[in-house]
């Protein structure tokens, strides 16, 4: 990232022949990273994590652009996939059956 534009001068030659492990290796390093900078009290404390989990589609979308891309599109779009991942998982409260189980 230089200033608000986020470059895609990190791509690795490895890139074009295996990016899942690409993708695998960034999704280590974010997730180790989370672990040694706890994230703030004031975030949910999925948050971090959901954020690790839709880093490998910014990094795909970085991969396929051919310059440079301002950093508001990229947080518009890292909030888009963390808003699809809980959509996904639909969580639903549990809630205890009332009275005696049979």
């Amino acid at each position: 990232v230089h200033g608000d534009i986020a470059r895609p001068g990190w791509r690795l030659r490895v890139w074009d022949r295996d990016d899942t492990a690409v993708l695998r290796g960034w999704v280590a390093l974010f997730d180790a990273w989370s672990l040694v900078h706890p994230a703030p009290d004031t975030l949910e404390p999925a948050a971090v994590a959901e954020v690790v989990e839709a880093v490998p589609q910014l990094l795909s979308f970085l991969q396929l652009m051919a310059g440079p891309v301002p950093t508001a599109q990229l947080l518009d779009l890292l909030d888009q996939r963390v808003r699809e991942l809980r959509t996904e998982r639909c969580e639903i409260p549990y809630v205890p059956p009332a009275g005696p189980h049979r």
